[in-house]
């Protein structure tokens, strides 16, 4: 026998490493990572959600902000009123806010913002002023109500917060019925 043979005697057949059923380590991370950016997404939207009233009560003081000098009294009080009532619909009952006008709409709002804005102080307007047909109301104390209205958001942020710690069954974007 030749060398050359001998050689090629001694060489194997290629073997081939056992196939596995499972992906290769580098899969299972892409797959962790894509799931942990769903998850990610999804919270983040979640609480996106959850914290739009916020935005959007912010940009309704905005507006009425700008409004204030150039639309009647009647009119802002009447928007301030209702905002003021959906700001409480996300802390209160809503039977307990639907029948509430004066010195009780007062009270609750100064419990909600724990300090006497309302009562004593710029919130006084609520009172009365949305039903009056044309209320004597200067542009500063509009604009006292507004600031008292953004306290009343902070407030019932800082409550809503406070429910979802407690009892994690409750969603922040949710309003009690």
């Amino acid at each position: 026998m030749s060398e050359q043979e001998a050689l090629l005697a001694q060489l194997q057949d290629v073997r081939l490493p056992p196939v596995s059923h499972w992906p290769a380590p580098g899969w299972w991370l892409l797959a962790a990572l894509a799931v942990g950016l769903m998850i990610t997404g999804l919270v983040w939207r979640k609480r996106r959600q959850q914290q739009y009233w916020q935005y959007e009560t912010s940009m309704v003081l905005q507006g009425l902000r700008r409004e204030v000098s150039s639309t009647p009294a009647a009119e802002i009080l009447a928007r301030v009123s209702v905002l003021v009532r959906q700001l409480l619909l996300l802390v209160e009952q809503r039977s307990d806010i639907a029948s509430l006008q004066g010195e009780e709409l007062l009270g609750t709002l100064d419990n909600v913002c724990g300090k006497p804005v309302f009562s004593n102080g710029p919130g006084r307007l609520l009172a009365n002023g949305p039903y009056q047909r044309s209320p004597d109301t200067p542009p500063e104390e509009l604009s006292a109500l507004l600031d008292a209205v953004d306290l009343l958001k902070v407030s019932v942020g800082r409550q809503l917060r406070q429910q979802v710690h407690q009892t994690p069954a409750v969603s922040v974007g949710q309003t009690h019925e």
